[in-house]
């Protein structure tokens, strides 16, 4: 009788452990994780594109996800599923906007709040606030303000995050700045230029920053180890896929994204979930 009392108590204890960390496919299988890329939204275009998307499609596609059952979450979360700390939905999607345009406040934001999911935004410094390139005096699409940057931090539904400070142009980049600088002083270049847009981050979200895209989708071993050195703890890429995470090791780095310009986020996310379409490898 015993024995059978403590076999029960063992079994309960065991269940109870499984169903506070998160489903036993989580646990012992890994997840699939979703990272939805758009850049601006605009209402004067008649069809969305990998750099443009229709308001219409932004809000498509997010609510396809919501009543598909995924869940929006923030790098955070996905940290926090690592450690232990984070009851991770069974099936996550992280939203992310890149470059920072304002359409992204006036636009995406008031969509996110109205469903009531999250997005990450990964910002340019240099440009942040402005309808000018700072350097050339270029036009350019407008870009958020801090006001606004802290607006959508503080709702809890956005997180502002690092795309360089100013290392997003055709001729300089993390790529074409390693031509004419020695190894050393490229490291100290690129890690300035982090420090710089997390500085810029903390002062105008107020919150500190530690996922980085890299501009074009442009890196190499020698950029993700200047990433891990300066403290970023995810970096993302423009490889396309779907990425799968397990606790036992941690896959922050390098993460694949999906475009979804042609078809629906959720259409493309099962495109790949079922091998229609191939992840781009390493």
């Amino acid at each position: 009788m015993l024995n059978k009392l403590a076999v029960w108590f063992c079994l309960c204890l065991i269940g109870t452990w499984i169903l506070s960390a998160g489903s036993f496919r989580n646990i012992f299988y890994g997840i699939d994780l979703p990272i939805i890329a758009y850049h601006n939204l605009s209402a004067n275009i008649k069809t969305s594109d990998n750099l443009n998307t229709t308001p219409e499609k932004f809000r498509s596609d997010l609510l396809e996800l919501k009543t598909a059952g995924y869940t929006t979450v923030f790098f955070r979360d996905v940290i926090g599923y690592y450690e232990h700390k984070t009851n991770f939905p069974d099936k996550p999607v992280v939203i992310t906007l890149d470059d920072g345009y304002v359409s992204n406040y006036t636009i995406a934001f008031p969509i996110l709040k109205e469903l009531n999911m999250k997005a990450t935004i990964f910002i340019l410094g240099v440009n942040a606030g402005r309808a000018s390139d700072a350097l050339t005096g270029e036009c350019l699409i407008p870009h958020f303000t801090a006001e606004q940057a802290l607006e959508m931090s503080d709702s809890g539904l956005v997180e502002i995050q690092m795309h360089t400070y100013n290392l997003h142009k055709p001729d300089l980049n993390m790529m074409s700045v390693r031509n004419f600088l020695t190894l050393e002083t490229y490291k100290a270049y690129l890690t300035r230029d982090i420090y710089a847009v997390s500085e810029y981050i903390r002062a105008a979200a107020r919150t500190q920053p530690y996922a980085m895209a890299y501009p074009y989708g442009y890196y190499d071993n020698l950029t993700e180890q200047i990433m891990r050195e300066s403290g970023v703890l995810v970096t993302v890429t423009s490889r396309a896929g779907i990425n799968r995470i397990h606790r036992s090791e941690y896959g922050l780095y390098g993460m694949k994204r999906l475009f979804p310009a042609e078809i629906s986020a959720l259409e493309l996310i099962n495109a790949y979930a079922s091998g229609k379409y191939k992840s781009s490898s390493a």
